[in-house]
């Protein structure tokens, strides 16, 4: 499973954990640190002090500074996506793990579909993402972020908070801080 240390993922694993008796099923927690803000490191910490907490085993690499090295905007993004599902691919093989739980939202969906049809998508990228997607299972796709964050609040979750994510510095952040609050003014339901 993909654990960044932010709040979905947390909840994700959270959740997973207690179900896994249940349905059957081991955990491996993976995190991947890019090393791009200053308090990634603690991310990293966070995430494997949670793991140990848990009992779960965890698997924890990061980036090399040139792996990213001269990217800016949507390159960057793109080249720590291919970073992180490459490390979690890899992870998968090495444990011959079936599926890499991913924590993505109702929101990222959103997101996703928008980036698409903006970049001018055909009718296949207009899905956006699907709930499985060869190993890539998102159990949290049709949740929102504000149910995810009152989880959290009810449940006593703590997470980490990736304060990039309040800068208008790639596409999908740009979309996120600017776009979508317009677009639920306009259409409060979006």
């Amino acid at each position: 499973m993909a654990v960044s240390g932010g709040p979905d993922s947390t909840v994700l694993l959270h959740v997973t954990h207690g179900l896994r008796e249940e349905l059957g099923f081991e955990l491996h927690v993976a995190h991947f640190d890019h090393r791009w803000r200053d308090q990634s490191a603690e991310d990293a910490e966070f995430v494997r002090t949670m793991a140990a907490q848990l009992e779960i085993p965890a698997t924890i690499e990061s980036a090399q500074a040139k792996e990213v090295a001269g990217y800016r905007g949507a390159g960057m993004e793109d080249a720590a996506r291919r970073a992180r599902y490459g490390f979690l691919e890899k992870t998968r093989l090495r444990l011959g793990s079936r599926f890499i739980a991913v924590a993505h939202n109702l929101q990222d969906q959103g997101e996703t579909l928008l980036l698409r049809l903006f970049r001018g998508t055909g009718t296949a990228g207009a899905g956006a993402m699907r709930p499985v997607s060869g190993p890539l299972i998102r159990p949290l796709l049709g949740i929102s972020r504000e149910s995810i964050l009152d989880y959290c609040a009810r449940c006593g979750v703590s997470y980490c908070t990736d304060e990039t994510n309040s800068e208008a510095i790639a596409d999908r952040n740009r979309l996120r801080l600017n776009v979508m609050p317009e677009l639920r003014r306009i259409w409060p339901g979006v």
